[in-house]
């Protein structure tokens, strides 16, 4: 069976446990007041501001949210990781078999290579807050400053995910030139490139 027909079940049932699973945390959300007390009591000498603020406790205990993102992470790294694979195969196949032209199979490349690096780049503005949450549970520490970090880091995903596309990707960044340097001529000349190569790929399918 197909890649497409697989496509929209795949894609549900993604939507299911991911729903499910956010949902899952309300179970283990405690009663506010006691639990803020006892927050407040575990963590270090805090500005008064923090007393003072409305808080809210996720959590105290983190053994199922721990294990259920680990769970994901692992999963989502895995399906990664086929995909790819599965997608450099199935181009070095075609090449292979003289199903696609050598300047498409760059094209091919470099545009593989872009999408890798805008996915890899803003993931890591992700990675690095999880990963020092994770370290504050697990040692027990606290740090305002660092717990600030990362939160302005987590923050800065959006911007930096647009920023690579923008700057990846060949046709954005001309057009970007286009619109605040009005290169008319590099707009052209992309558009005339799109075309040529579509009507090409079109062809070798």
């Amino acid at each position: 069976m197909s890649w497409t027909k697989w496509r929209r079940p795949w894609l549900i049932f993604h939507f299911i446990i991911t729903t499910f699973g956010i949902l899952s945390f309300d179970f283990y959300v405690p009663e506010q007041e006691e639990a803020k007390k006892r927050a407040l009591m575990r963590l270090p000498c805090l500005p008064n501001y923090i007393y003072e603020a409305d808080l809210y406790v996720f959590s105290e205990e983190n053994t199922y949210h721990i294990t259920l993102f680990s769970i994901f992470i692992t999963w989502i790294s895995t399906e990664i990781f086929i995909f790819a694979y599965s997608l450099v195969q199935k181009i070095r196949k075609q090449l292979k078999d003289r199903k696609m032209s050598p300047k498409t199979y760059q094209l091919q490349k470099k545009f593989f290579t872009a999408l890798a690096i805008q996915m890899l780049l803003p993931l890591t503005l992700l990675i690095i807050p999880c990963i020092y949450t994770w370290c504050t549970v697990f040692f027990n520490f606290y740090k305002q400053a660092f717990t600030n970090i990362a939160l302005v880091l987590g923050s800065m995903h959006g911007l930096l995910s647009t920023l690579v596309m923008l700057f990846i990707h060949h046709p954005y960044r001309e057009a970007m030139k286009f619109m605040f340097f009005g290169q008319e001529t590099n707009i052209k000349k992309i558009r005339k490139n799109t075309v040529i190569s579509s009507v090409a790929m079109t062809a070798e399918k």
